[in-house]
């Protein structure tokens, strides 16, 4: 299931109502982000990182979908050429075996919400709440340890290598078209693969273990 909250580029009074919706609908949920672009530069939103314990054999997770446009808030000219949705929360189900099982490609992606193209650029990841993001989980002695592969089927990304802002391997991956496309191009579906180890906190409650950061550039990557 994934909730969504309508873009907020267009009226400066609709962002107080997204805000509401996404407080009341994920939990653990960083709030979107308004960033103000010039033209020709990047922007960015982030999504957290959450392990969530489910029973009875059900597996993958929910996102909630939040607005990232760049509003002119403050009347300075800048603003209003670059908008995007992000994933605000990704859910992760922790198999007994230290699995993770994250919601299907369908339910998270990054959609292009401008006129024109543009594409993901580069990402960073910040651990959270005790957590380490190591290349192997299954292979590492630290405690409270998670790996996690990310990205559309062409790039999937090992998030060990973006504790550091760094650009994607294969950028034409993340091309989104424009909003005005009828299909599917205008989205980075985003795929998971990963494993947690050592695991010392408790894992019936609901615990963010990371966060990422998209870096969303205009015009298409070759």
């Amino acid at each position: 299931m994934m909730a969504l909250a309508k873009r907020a580029a267009t009226a400066v009074g609709m962002i107080g109502a997204a805000l509401a919706v996404l407080e009341v609908t994920a939990l653990c949920m960083a709030a979107p982000a308004y960033a103000e672009v010039a033209a020709g530069q990047t922007g960015s939103g982030q999504s957290s990182l959450v392990l969530k314990l489910q029973s009875s054999g059900e597996s993958g997770g929910t996102a909630a979908t939040g607005d990232l446009a760049n509003p002119d808030l403050d009347g300075d000219g800048l603003g209003d050429n670059l908008a995007f949705t992000v994933p605000t929360r990704i859910d992760f189900t922790v198999m007994p075996d230290g699995t993770l099982v994250g919601p299907s490609p369908e339910l998270v992606y990054i959609e292009n919400e401008s006129v024109y193209d543009v594409h993901v650029s580069s990402l960073r990841v910040s651990p959270l709440n005790g957590w380490s993001i190591v290349a192997d989980a299954t292979a590492s002695a630290e405690r409270n340890c998670v790996d996690l592969k990310v990205g559309p089927a062409g790039d999937a990304l090992s998030i060990a290598s973006y504790l550091s802002k760094a650009a994607v391997l294969n950028p034409a991956e993340w091309n989104m078209a424009s909003r005005t496309n009828a299909d599917a191009s205008d989205r980075v579906q985003l795929s998971f693969a990963g494993h947690v180890g050592n695991v010392s906190q408790d894992v019936t409650r609901e615990i963010a273990f990371g966060q990422i950061e998209w870096f969303v550039t205009p015009g298409r990557a070759a």
